[in-house]
């Protein structure tokens, strides 16, 4: 086994064993904040290149997650709805919890680009059974 299937694995058996082990509210405020760590961790020059312009966050975003289509936005609102986890580390986690992470992730992306959003919140999560994943950013 390589260093990268070990890392993977072992990621993989501490979300099942958080899942098995803590409270829900224990859980999804780690997983909170394991999703904005990670935005924070993420590429940089995203945030930087889109120099506050959300129509080309929403780009990306679009780009990332499924096509044009995948992003719909109106006055208040940004939907990001997905088919499946958008996160390969959690998708095999095996509580509704690991969903969370990917709500702050969005936050924190929006936050580092330089937004003024009201935040992110998970709608609908494939990890709780939902038909897709459903993220919400409020403008």
């Amino acid at each position: 086994m390589d260093d990268k299937e070990f890392a993977w694995r072992r990621v993989k058996n501490l979300m099942q064993r958080m899942d098995a082990r803590l409270d829900e509210d224990t859980r999804v405020e780690l997983m909170e904040a394991c999703g904005r760590a990670c935005a924070c961790a993420g590429p940089p020059r995203v945030a930087a290149d889109c120099h506050g312009n959300l129509d080309r966050r929403l780009g990306i975003l679009a780009e990332w997650h499924g096509g044009d289509e995948s992003v719909r936005r109106d006055a208040e609102t940004v939907e990001v709805p997905g088919a499946e986890c958008l996160c390969d580390l959690v998708v095999d986690a095996a509580g509704g919890s690991s969903s969370t992470c990917c709500a702050s992730w969005f936050d924190g992306r929006e936050r580092r680009s330089g937004s003024r959003s009201g935040g992110a919140v998970l709608a609908q999560s494939v990890r709780r059974a939902d038909a897709r994943c459903r993220f919400v950013i409020q403008l």
